[in-house]
This record gives C-alpha cells, structure tokens and sequence, in this order.
C-alpha cells in the first residue's frame, strides 16, 4: 500500500490539512488583534462562502423543499452558533489551550454513536472517553498565565453543539453529493451570521493592517476552503480510516504554534490535560476496523468537500479546524477551526 505513488501524495495531502487547520488558531488571534469576534468569523466565512456559490448555483443537483429546514438548522448550528462559541474561547483561554481541546471531540462524537447511533464502543473506546474528560478537567482548571477557564468551557460547549449537528445531519449527504450539501450548509449559515455579527458588532472595519487581511484571507480560504480540499482529496486516496490518524496533527500543532508563536503560557496542568486529550484522540481515531460497522453514505461537512458517495466507514469529527474523528462511528464531519 505505501509504496504506490498516489498514497504518498494523500499522506502529504492530509497532514497539509491538519497542519493548517492548527494553524488556523495562530490566525484567529492574530485578526482579533483589531477585530472583535463577530467580524473575524464574518470575513472568514464570507471568504470561504462567495466563491463557492457560483459553483452551488451551477450544480445539477436540487434541495428538496422538505430538507430546507435541516439545511437552514445545521447552517445556523454550524456557523454563529458553534463557530462563534469556539472563537469567543479562543480569545479568552488561547490558541494552545483551545488547540488541545479540540481533540475532546473525537471521544466525544464515539460516545455519542454509542446513544443515539447504538454503536459499540469497546473497552478502548471507554478508556479514551474517560482519559478525554480527565484531560478536560485539567484544561478547564489549569489556565495559564491571562487565560480564563471561562473560554475553555466555551470551546468544549462548541465541541458538544457540533456533535448534535452532526448527529441531526447525516441524511443531508445521504441524499446529496457531499459537495453540495457541504457548500450550502455554509452559505446557508453565512447568511444567518451576516445580521448577527451587524447587530452584535455592527459594521465590520475595512482600514485593517496587512497582516490581519492576511489572517482573514488565510482563514477563509486557506483553513476552509484549500484545507479542506487537500483533506478529501487525500482521503480519496489513502481512505478515510488511515486519514483520521494523521488528524490529530491539528491540536498538536496548533498548541505548539501557540506556544512558539504567540508565547502562549503552559503550566503543568496543560500539559497533562492536553496529552491525555490527545492520547484519547488517538485512542479513538485508530480504533476503527474497515466494515466494523454497516456501510453507509459519508457525512461531510466541509467548506470544499469531494464527493465520496456511498459506503465510507469514517472514524474521525474535526473541530475547530476541523474533522470529526471517532473509531466507531460511520460518516465524517468537519467543523472549521
């Protein structure tokens, strides 16, 4: 399997993805240096939402009336409700912090399967659910030097909503391409969050530094729409089971990139929470086995998502930046970061 080309070009695909999805946190912080919340997540999601609407437009398929309001709900959850929350955390506990919670979704979205989708965990998948929520303890109760446990509370609470959108959504991408469901949950929810971030915050700056245009351009159309192409594109090659692995390369970096870049302080507590965070999104991300569980159509829910079609079982969420990573449970779903 390693040795054919096309696996090599997916390996460096995925770990492109998850590597700028880490940095995607660096970014945020650099744009709330000038902007307020709303309109960083404004500017982010208008980037990635208005070049993919000439292509949603085009597309031969058609939502039914009767999914519009699933397609309005998931936007609204996916957008104002869940990126909002994660963005008001990062500002107040720090790109590391924030970084390393993301992994909770991961044990999280399995335990979930385990509920509502009557999935079996196993005895590894509980060990990492339980690692998950002692390393969430310690993140919440150990923020560093100017972090406020508020925000890590905040993340987490993005990470549980994401979780139930993902849960109500999967028909969507079992009756459309995962393209089109993808971009029009997107624009779909942009459009919930432009009068939300005007009234929030009202109109947004345009006499902004280079460096924060940068930032905002970098999130819109580096972390969504180009990191999440490279994503699928890869696991289009290498699979979806062996992708989820290299997932975690996101919370990794983007809490080192915190570290490095924005000094961000740590403290043992950090460290500790957010090691047994990871080892539990490990855990979970490399527990699935290839038809473990019953064949069924690949939820997706990325800016720029290929259309993979039917019989993908997925073992990974992602947050943040991110997709959702989980060893039991059979669709896929991103959350940006």
């Amino acid at each position: 399997m390693t040795r054919d080309p096309r696996n090599f070009a997916g390996i460096a695909a995925v770990l492109l993805a998850s590597a700028i999805w880490g940095g995607s946190f660096v970014l945020a912080k650099f744009a709330m240096v000038e902007l307020p919340v709303p309109h960083v997540v404004l500017y982010r999601f208008l980037f990635a939402a208005v070049p993919m609407l000439p292509f949603l437009l085009r597309s031969r398929s058609q939502i039914a009336r009767k999914d519009i309001p699933l397609f309005l709900l998931t936007g609204f959850l996916m957008v104002p409700v869940t990126i909002f929350l994660q963005f008001v955390g990062l500002e107040l506990a720090g790109a590391t912090s924030t970084a390393l919670m993301v992994g909770v979704g991961t044990p999280l979205l399995a335990v979930a399967g385990v509920i509502f989708e009557k999935e079996v965990l196993g005895r590894r998948g509980w060990s990492a659910a339980g690692l998950s929520s002692v390393g969430v303890v310690l993140l919440v109760g150990s923020p560093g030097e100017g972090d406020n446990w508020i925000g890590s509370l905040l993340v987490f609470a993005s990470i549980v909503i994401s979780v139930v959108w993902v849960l109500t959504s999967k028909r969507l991408v079992q009756r459309y391409p995962a393209f089109f469901a993808t971009g029009w949950i997107i624009v779909f929810g942009t459009g919930f969050l432009i009068p939300i971030s005007l009234l929030w915050s009202g109109a947004p700056r345009l006499d902004l530094s280079g460096t924060v245009w940068v930032s905002l351009v970098g999130l819109g159309v580096g972390c969504t729409t180009f990191a999440y192409a490279m994503w699928n594109w890869g696991v289009s090659r290498i699979g979806a089971a062996s992708a989820g692995i290299y997932l975690n390369l996101e919370p990794m970096t983007g809490a080192l990139l915190g570290i490095v870049i924005l000094d961000d302080p740590v403290n043992i507590g950090i460290i500790t929470g957010g090691g047994l965070i990871l080892t539990a999104a490990m855990m979970t991300s490399t527990a699935a086995q290839p038809g473990a569980v019953p064949e069924r159509e690949m939820l997706s829910l990325s800016p720029l998502a290929a259309d993979w079609g039917p019989g993908t079982n997925v073992p990974c969420l992602e947050v943040g930046a991110e997709p959702a990573r989980v060893g039991v449970v059979p669709f896929r779903a991103t959350i940006p970061s």
